[in-house]
């Protein structure tokens, strides 16, 4: 690894900070401007690739005397997301209630009404797992497209040209586990179905088109038109 002198600003700060290059436990590298003091960075550390799942600052940790190690805190990123999840649909149930009254059903879908009231749901959680347990897509170390997270992104997010994706770490039982627990007594611990959005719509409208024998790209270039025409 190698630190760089940062020329950027006064001389002051060009004598008292500079830039480290770091590796994150999947290989990968990141980057940022330190003090050279501390070893603590003055701003943002940065990533030097580009894949589909890039973790937020706050879940990159710095390793204690290993400045050139960087750890993705795995642990605390999916207890946030499960956090957040748990109060969007506690809130959404309660809502629910209050507008549907007697027709309530704690094993259907929030309605329209409820989501624009809750707003879409958190971030899913499965991508996250895919990359702590090295799933190579997700991570941005292959192209080779994983087709069971696809839908989990946006069709921008998915390269067109990929090929047939390949078995890239097992997070099924661990996801199993968490989306589908053991029934509950308590009505309120079953879980809403999940609703439409963009993404299953292109998933759909993907499938089908392969189904016909078209490729992704094609079908990318006909969802964008269709996308246009309706826009």
């Amino acid at each position: 690894m190698s630190r760089h002198n940062d020329t950027r600003g006064d001389w002051s700060q060009r004598s008292q900070r500079q830039t480290m290059d770091m590796t994150d436990q999947h290989g990968r590298p990141w980057f940022a401007t330190v003090e050279i003091r501390t070893g603590d960075p003055c701003g943002l550390i940065e990533q030097r690739f580009i894949a589909p799942l890039v973790p937020p600052q706050q879940y990159l940790k710095r390793v204690p005397r290993k400045p050139y190690d960087l750890l993705i805190d795995y642990a605390g990123w999916k207890a946030d997301i499960r956090q957040a999840r748990g109060e969007w649909e506690r809130e959404g149930r309660q809502i629910a209630r209050k507008l549907h009254g007697s027709a309530y059903r704690p094993d259907a879908p929030f309605s329209i009404e409820v989501l624009e009231m809750i707003g879409e749901a958190p971030s899913a959680i499965e991508p996250v797992i895919a990359a702590e347990q090295g799933n190579k897509w997700v991570l941005g170390l292959t192209n080779r497209v994983d087709m069971r997270l696809v839908k989990f992104f946006e069709p921008e997010q998915v390269d067109p040209d990929y090929r047939d994706s390949e078995e890239e770490g097992d997070f099924s039982d661990e996801l199993e586990a968490e989306y589908n627990p053991p029934a509950q007594p308590v009505q309120e611990t079953v879980r809403p179905k999940a609703h439409r959005t963009r993404t299953s719509d292109w998933n759909e409208f993907a499938a089908e088109r392969m189904k016909e024998g078209k490729t992704m790209k094609q079908a990318g270039e006909e969802w964008k038109a269709r996308r246009t025409q309706t826009a």
